[in-house]
């Protein structure tokens, strides 16, 4: 794995639990003639061999973030080690001076001071909201392996203090020197611990209900948020649309509904990752009842998919209420993501769960079964595994029903429940497979889709995540810093470079073509979905410097290659633009959104000023509506999209995602009845698998 082949967070975590064990049974097991101090750089020897290690890794693979890894590197197992020895001679000191103590065996005493702030700090993710922990030996866990790891080396620096604060008051003690300073340590240490929710250490239910006090309940579903950054408007929204994830979860699984789920939503990343580590990626904890997410439109893209984990809990077992080994102690990510999956799918895309599996078994990136229901899941891209996982779970629940689901789930055995081997089983689901039809714009768009690496395959996965959100936020202020910072993640990953599209757009809006061009160009070795952007980069280019017949081909060339309907409809926009509305004040709308020069606010600014045409008349009461519900103003934006519903739309794409856009923004203006209309007005007999679920679930959830 080159995670671990030099020094940075992953190698960090490993030796931040090996090291404490070895330095503490080393002190442990062996003799001193000054306890204290040998204790110490036995600690420091072991520190020492781990650092060496780091660096030795390090020199066989890239740079990545070098300075701030090795910070880290000193700041876990390092100073943690050597915690680790003291600590360990602390207690054996305790030891000579109880008769009780002296039963315990050393070597024991050796295992048990390293193993008892692990237990600690998987106590406190276990217990609290949080999913990051502090801990003295090993440091600092992040928590998500596919969330992006920043490295909050302020709120490390302050746990630290109190470390230090510890190791010089043990001394001190140890050696009987200076007594009321070392109790002055120690009393500065557990002030230090007793302040962590204020410092960031730790987070508690309690802090978290300070900070996310506004409530709403709906049937089952209680929602806080934080009144000042998240309006009452959406968590009510949120609880609804969470009422009737519940009871559908509950059929498809064929058990009680939930009694109460406590959803909490946060405002933004920034804010769910300050406390719960957790800054991208959503979680839910099932044996609390509660899930944490945060704004992210509606119909919110993830909220069944994370109640699917609460509902799950119902059959699962351990302490975890999960699948897996050991009763449940040891997780298998394959089965607890993949029944999530299965009962969530994505409804906003082109093709149904099942049309992705088997679009995923044509360009060969299928893997085996028994690779993804075990740890094995982590070693494939979270597109393959989760896609396959939930596509097979989906299949079994067809095939042998929900009762079978909820046996494996809970522990039971899968060859005995269908008394079929794992292999019959796999030729089964692959048989099934066989029979699903593929949409052409899926099988298009699949050879990318399950292109990427797994995270641990990547060189530098969080390095390079952390620095291109980075380029991201700059990009807009200063393309050039944003470049510079870009072009480190492309030394540690070549296909980093795909960053070059977002930094192409921030020079094109800054005006400086050129750069633009430049990064556009062709690159060796580069995948053909990243040149196809590319070429569509040109081409705006092209239109934008005052060729507008070269783009427009290579706009109609492109159109015929298209791998999804968003893509389609954006060169359809272009197309038109550059015909039926050519020379008109709608050509130079277009050219300005581009450009990068027009927002929602110029877009609803415009068309509200300029007058209609005939030729125009869909696009641009779509354009209205779009710019109006990301605005906030779904009650406009709908009648915007109820005038496009009359007209002739350029293509099936945009009159698709009309549909789609009109029955959303009914539905968060409250406006059901209407909702319920226009559903019972479409044509769904023409509509492909995947869009009709997608507007019979809007429909579900569209409560008054």
């Amino acid at each position: 794995m080159f995670l671990l082949r030099g020094p940075g967070y992953e190698l960090a975590l490993v030796f931040g639990l090996v090291g404490p064990f070895v330095a503490s049974l080393w002190v442990a097991l062996g003799r001193s003639r000054a306890p204290v101090f040998g204790s110490l750089a036995r600690g420091a020897w072991v520190s020492a061999a781990v650092l060496l290690v780091a660096f030795l890794g390090g020199l066989q693979s890239p740079a990545c973030e070098r300075g701030q890894a090795y910070a880290l590197m000193l700041l876990g197992p390092t100073l943690g080690t050597v915690l680790a020895a003291l600590c360990t001679e602390a207690a054996l000191f305790a030891r000579l001076r109880s008769a009780k103590l002296q039963r315990i065996p050393r070597a024991l005493i050796g295992l048990l001071v390293p193993l008892a702030p692990i237990c600690i700090g998987l106590y406190g993710i276990y217990a609290s909201p949080a999913v990051f922990a502090y801990s003295e030996f090993v440091g600092y866990f992040a928590g998500p392996l596919y969330d992006r790891v920043e490295y909050r080396f302020e709120t490390l620096l302050s746990y630290r203090a109190g470390s230090i604060l510890l190791g010089v008051g043990l001394s001190l003690l140890l050696r009987k020197q200076a007594v009321r300073l070392g109790i002055l340590c120690l009393g500065g240490y557990f002030l230090v611990r007793s302040l962590g929710d204020q410092l960031g250490h730790e987070t508690s239910a309690e802090s978290l209900s300070r900070a996310l006090s506004g409530q709403v309940r709906f049937n089952g579903c209680l929602v806080t948020y934080a009144e000042e950054k998240t309006s009452r408007a959406e968590a009510e929204l949120i609880a609804r649309e969470c009422s009737v994830h519940l009871g559908e979860l509950a059929e498809y699984f064929e058990v009680e509904p939930e009694r109460e789920v406590l959803v909490r939503l946060f405002g933004s990343v920034e804010e769910k990752a300050r406390w719960t580590g957790a800054g991208r990626t959503y979680v839910a904890k099932p044996w609390r009842g509660e899930i944490y997410v945060h704004s992210s439109g509606y119909p919110h893209p993830t909220l069944r998919h994370e109640l699917a984990h609460i509902v799950a809990a119902r059959f699962g077992r351990g302490p975890f209420r999960i699948a897996g080994e050991l009763g449940g102690w040891i997780p298998d990510p394959g089965r607890i993501e993949g029944f999530a999956v299965a009962a969530a799918p994505h409804e906003n895309s082109d093709g149904t769960l099942l049309e992705w599996a088997r679009a995923q078994v044509v360009v060969g990136a299928m893997p085996p079964l028994r690779r993804l229901f075990q740890f094995g899941f982590y070693g494939e891209s979270s597109a393959r595994a989760y896609g396959a996982a939930g596509a097979f779970i989906a299949y079994l629940r067809e095939e042998y029903g929900a009762g079978a689901l909820r046996a494996w789930y809970g522990g039971a055995d899968l060859e005995e429940l269908t008394g079929q081997s794992i292999a019959e089983l796999e030729r089964g689901f692959h048989r099934a497979l066989e029979r699903e039809t593929v949409p052409e714009v899926v099988q298009s768009a699949a050879r990318a889709r399950y292109s990427g690496p797994a995270t641990l395959e990547r060189i530098c996965p969080h390095a390079v995540d952390r620095i291109l959100a980075r380029a991201e936020r700059t990009c807009s202020l200063d393309p050039r810093a944003a470049e510079r910072l870009a072009s480190q993640a492309w030394t540690w990953e070549p296909r980093a470079r795909e960053a070059s599209l977002f930094l192409s757009r921030c020079y094109l809006g800054a005006g400086a073509s050129d750069e633009a061009r430049r990064l556009l160009g062709p690159v060796p070795g580069e995948p053909p979905w990243t040149e196809e952007q590319k070429r569509e980069g040109r081409a705006d280019l092209d239109w934008l410097e005052g060729r507008a017949e070269r783009a427009l081909d290579a706009y109609r060339e492109l159109l015929s290659e298209a791998s999804s309907s968003g893509q389609r409809r954006a060169l359809w926009l272009k197309i038109w633009a550059l015909t039926d509305a050519r020379g008109s004040a709608d050509e130079t709308l277009v050219r300005e959104l581009l450009a990068r020069r027009a927002g929602p606010v110029e877009i609803v600014s415009y068309l509200a000023q300029s007058a209609e045409s005939e030729e125009s008349e869909f696009l641009r009461a779509y354009l209205l509506g779009r710019a109006l519900l990301s605005l906030g103003q779904p009650g406009p934006a709908a009648d915007a999209f109820l005038r496009a519903q009359t007209e002739r739309a350029p293509s099936l794409e945009f009159e698709q995602e009309n549909e789609r856009s009109l029955m959303v923004s009914l539905c968060q203006a409250r406006r059901s009845e209407e909702a319920k209309q226009v559903f019972e007005s479409l044509d769904l007999s023409t509509r492909s698998a995947a869009r009709r679920l997608e507007l019979e679930g809007i429909q579900r959830r569209c409560l008054p």
